[in-house]
């Protein structure tokens, strides 16, 4: 998660993401799995 944090990425997406990763787009999502 700090990865993304790390990013441009707000935390709100992080939030969202952790309870749905399927709503996040796609560029999260990749560096999630990367």
């Amino acid at each position: 998660m700090l990865l993304l944090a790390e990013n441009h990425i707000p935390v709100k997406a992080l939030i969202v993401q952790g309870c749905n990763p399927a709503l996040t787009w796609p560029d999260s999502h990749k560096v999630g799995q990367a």
